[in-house]
């Protein structure tokens, strides 16, 4: 028992890495989204968005968040380009290094959408993007 347990406070988070694109991501504990945290183009701090399966249709949307054990935080969000991702504002990626949890609520029109993200190994990931 002591040594499945062990095993299992070891896993680690499986951050996928694209070098040409410049970003790490890793999906939700429920498979349904994309926390992607990408090299800045022209601002500092690695960019954090979360991708959804659906679109929508208003410019910026309220989240909430939590990074951590830290506090919850709330942000007016950008969606994104292809109306499918939040991009949050109010935090950077290189806040994932040290946590071992993503916490993020969506408050969509009609929907409350909420999911969980292991981001433990966030640090070695970032370590092997080419920003």
């Amino acid at each position: 028992v002591i040594a499945a347990l062990t095993c299992a406070g070891a896993a680690r988070a499986e951050w996928r890495i694209d070098k040409p694109f410049r970003y790490a991501s890793v999906v939700s504990k429920d498979g349904k989204a994309k926390l992607v945290v990408a090299c800045p183009t022209v601002t500092k701090g690695l960019l954090i968005a979360i991708y959804v399966p659906w679109k929508f249709d208003q410019r910026r949307i309220d989240v909430s968040f939590s990074i951590g054990s830290a506090a919850i935080r709330t942000d007016n969000a950008v969606v994104g380009p292809e109306q499918s991702s939040v991009h949050l504002v109010q935090a950077q990626g290189e806040e994932l290094t040290a946590a071992d949890r993503f916490w993020l609520d969506i408050a969509a029109p009609g929907k409350r959408l909420v999911y969980y993200f292991d981001v433990s190994g966030a640090d070695k990931a970032f370590a092997d993007l080419p920003c």
